[in-house]
């Protein structure tokens, strides 16, 4: 879940006393000491505001806010509270913002907030708002043009005869969304703040609400309001800054993982290799199909190839295996074909198969190595293989494969 222990004693109930007459409800998150994030259109106009946690539990508070910062534009808004009397009994709670690549993806969030369909009548002819947590599904292409979040989650049931947030029963029809007062939840993924909900538009269907995206939020401020934002949130908002919340690709994890061990092998400096250096930078460029490096042991073999594959020539693409007895399981041809498999289909754009047979994991390698050359050189670039330590090749060996 995206919760942490003490998220559930942060979520806020927001009553706003319009100056001209009338409340109205929202919701919101403690996300800083004394600072609660919450949706504009909350609390615009608004002659009072309350911010109730916990209610009717045993660790309620009901504190005046402050509206510290408010933008219209991409209806988002911070309130100040007493940071002592908000926070509880509980150690503060710093959730971090965060961003989302626009790829073709479905990210998993969650928001808790006090709808109108979660109103509740008490034996004593009163009535109260529940809180619910809705989990929800993300399409992230959706909704590019607008700049929200396009949240899926479970819609509410038919509803019954509806109390408004005044406490008033409004007249019968669609003019009422089940959802209002859900407004101003905040938007979490993996654990950081995404956005604020914002609207629930009708026709998107009954189980659908757009979100403000924290991610967009930048390029709709001035910087005065962003420098402002940012000071209350005590949090950069650059979407340059924000971590990206959507779980890598598997290609990406894997590129990522053999980019790793690369660096392990690769030293820190080169120094007195400019010649062969360049002698493997003509080579790239040239129509020799391969070159062989040969040495004494300890010449540096290793962290010629090592360093040139982590750092190759504009235009050239590496793939690598780095044959050692040091590291179980990386001295024969059952492994290079995998760690080629794997780097292969990420630059091709393809998720490897699940093959375990090697004929058929040799095979694939094969064809994966074609797709990704033609790949490259559509792109006007070269591919790159980079094998090193051929004299420690177990497969050679008896019993090696």
């Amino acid at each position: 879940m995206d919760t942490e222990p003490s998220h559930a004693t942060r979520v806020a109930e927001i009553i706003a006393t319009r100056a001209g007459g009338g409340t109205r409800r929202g919701s919101g998150l403690l996300v800083r000491p004394g600072r609660v994030l919450t949706a504009a259109h909350v609390v615009a106009d608004a002659a009072r505001v309350c911010v109730r946690f916990d209610a009717d539990r045993p660790g309620e508070r009901t504190l005046d806010a402050e509206v510290t910062w408010r933008h219209e534009g991409v209806d988002a808004a911070v309130l100040s509270v007493d940071p002592g009397a908000a926070g509880g009994e509980q150690p503060p709670w710093l959730p971090p913002f965060g961003r989302i690549g626009e790829r073709d993806a479905v990210l998993r969030c969650s928001a808790v907030g006090f709808p109108l369909f979660k109103l509740r009548r008490d034996a004593d002819g009163s009535s109260h708002r529940d809180t619910a947590h809705a989990v929800a599904t993300c399409a992230v292409l959706s909704n590019r043009r607008e700049g929200t979040l396009d949240l899926s989650t479970d819609p509410p049931a038919e509803p019954g005869p509806a109390v408004s947030s005044a406490g008033a029963v409004p007249p019968a029809g669609p003019a009422v969304s089940p959802w209002s007062g859900m407004s101003g939840a905040v938007v979490l993924s993996r654990g950081h703040v995404i956005g604020v909900v914002a609207e629930h538009h009708r026709t998107d269907g009954p189980g659908r609400l757009a979100a403000s995206r924290v991610d967009r939020w930048a390029e709709h401020l001035a910087p005065a309001e962003l420098h402002a934002l940012e000071a209350c949130l005590d949090t950069r908002l650059d979407p340059a800054a924000l971590p990206d919340v959507l779980p890598p690709a598997a290609s990406a994890l894997a590129e990522s993982v053999y980019r790793a061990q690369l660096r392990d092998i690769a030293p820190p400096r080169l120094d007195g290799r400019e010649e062969e250096l360049a002698e493997l930078v003509a080579f790239c460029g040239g129509g020799e199909p391969y070159r062989w490096l040969q040495a004494p042991p300890w010449a540096g073999k290793t962290a010629l190839a090592a360093w040139f594959a982590l750092h190759p020539p504009r235009g050239v693409v590496p793939v690598w295996f780095f044959i050692t007895a040091r590291f179980a399981g990386q001295s024969d041809s059952d492994a290079f074909t995998e760690a080629l498999v794997h780097q292969l289909a990420a630059i091709a754009g393809r998720a490897p198969s699940a093959h375990a047979l090697p004929m058929a994991r040799d095979g694939e390698r094969r064809l994966l190595l074609e797709e990704a050359a033609r790949r490259v050189a559509r792109d006007g670039g070269t591919l790159l293989l980079v094998v090193d330590g051929l004299d420690e090749d177990q497969s050679a060996r008896p019993g090696g494969t």
